[in-house]
C-alpha cells in the first residue's frame, strides 16, 4: 500500500492546525493562501546594511531577474521547471 499523497492544500490545513478531516475548514483554505508579489528590484531607502546587501548582491540578482521568470504566481507555473534547470545549471557556465 502507498503512502498518501498530500496536496498543497492539505499542508497549508496542517499547518494552520484544521487538518480534522471532518471537512470544516475546507472552503476557505483557499481564501487564506496569499498570493505572492513580484520581486521588488529598487534600491532600499532606509538601512544602511540594506543598502550595501543590495549593492553586494546586485550583479547575482540582476541577471537571474532578467533571465528567468517569475513561478511564483500562476503565470509562471509552467515555467517551473526549466527556470529550477537553468538557475542549477547557470553558476557552471
Amino acid at each position: 500500500m502507498s503512502p498518501p499523497v498530500l496536496t498543497f492544500q492539505d499542508e497549508v490545513r496542517a499547518a494552520q492546525g484544521a487538518g480534522g478531516g471532518d471537512g470544516a475548514g475546507d472552503a476557505d483554505v483557499n481564501d487564506d493562501v496569499v498570493q505572492p508579489e513580484p520581486l521588488d528590484m529598487s534600491f532600499p531607502r532606509s538601512g544602511f546594511q540594506k543598502q550595501i546587501s543590495y549593492i553586494l548582491l546586485f550583479p547575482l540578482i540582476f541577471p537571474l531577474w532578467l533571465t528567468l521568470p517569475d513561478t511564483r504566481g500562476a503565470r509562471g507555473k509552467s515555467w517551473d521547471s526549466p527556470t529550477k534547470l537553468v538557475s542549477v545549471f547557470s553558476p557552471t557556465i
